[in-house]
């Protein structure tokens, strides 16, 4: 009697251990938003469309995940690219906001987060580089997009062999930070460039 008694506890405890185990095994594991892959597969879930930039940062001054990405949008009707801001809400990941279709390509590019003195959460920068020009000039489209005032700040510089470099400075930048910024980026490459108070639509 005292053996089977001592059995049956034994059997217990190793069926209460094996019970707590697999409750363990079935706890998801935390995501790794630091991981540039897991970021695109986030992107990829909720737009459907492989991302060319990813981003997680302080876009809108919350304490929820948050995670910017960046799609190039090449089709017979249009094309460019668009950045949409995606926050996680009861584990489920949102598009919260999605630019229009900017000018622009992921090819060649500099992308990156920044963050200027006057604000206290970062913004996206981004510049076309050298993708549009060639040797008898061409054009650089260059924006920071600031997600909590829902703007997009553009500076588009247009080069060639005649008239020089111009730099046309979208007219909803009130902040002379990033003013400067625009001026000063491209200023080391063109340092004769001048201002102009309308764009120039090469394609027409």
């Amino acid at each position: 009697m005292l053996l089977d008694r001592f059995t049956q506890i034994t059997a217990m405890f190793f069926i209460s251990v094996f019970f707590i185990s697999c409750g363990q095994n079935d706890e998801p594991k935390p995501v790794d938003y630091s991981s540039p892959e897991v970021l695109k597969e986030t992107a990829f879930n909720v737009l459907n469309i492989q991302p060319a930039f990813t981003a997680k940062g302080d876009f809108v001054k919350d304490t929820l995940v948050q995670i910017v990405a960046g799609i190039e949008v090449e089709n017979t009707n249009e094309w460019g690219i668009k950045f949409s801001l995606l926050m996680q809400q009861n584990d489920v990941f949102d598009k919260i906001f999605e630019t229009p279709l900017l000018d622009g390509s992921f090819k060649e590019c500099q992308v990156n987060k920044i963050k200027f003195p006057s604000t206290d959460y970062e913004l996206v920068y981004y510049s076309s580089k050298s993708f549009f020009m060639g040797s008898g000039g061409g054009e650089v489209f260059s924006y920071v997009i600031d997600f909590v005032k829902k703007e997009i700040y553009k500076a588009h510089l247009i080069s060639d062999d005649r008239g020089g470099a111009k730099l046309y400075i979208s007219e909803n930048i009130t902040d002379a930070g990033i003013k400067n910024f625009f001026v000063g980026n491209n200023k080391r490459d063109y340092p004769g460039l001048t201002l102009i108070s309308k764009d120039i639509d090469l394609n027409n």
